[in-house]
């Protein structure tokens, strides 16, 4: 049985409440995503030590409480 992969795509027309709703995930996304990397690197350059993507998510809670 072939199945078919149907994409569809929307635009975006916010106004300026939510784009600047949108900016501050996207920025607060980039910074989560920079400090998880590197955590890894300094764990890995100090400690000889590699941090897996599940032991960053179990931390993940704590950090959003900060």
């Amino acid at each position: 049985m072939q199945t078919v992969n149907r994409r569809y795509t929307f635009r975006l027309y916010p106004n300026k409440a939510q784009t600047s709703k949108l900016f501050e995930a996207r920025r607060l996304h980039c910074y989560l995503y920079n400090a998880a990397i590197s955590h890894r690197k300094t764990e890995y350059q100090y400690f000889s030590n590699s941090v897996s993507y599940f032991q960053q998510q179990n931390a993940l809670p704590a950090f959003k409480e900060c």
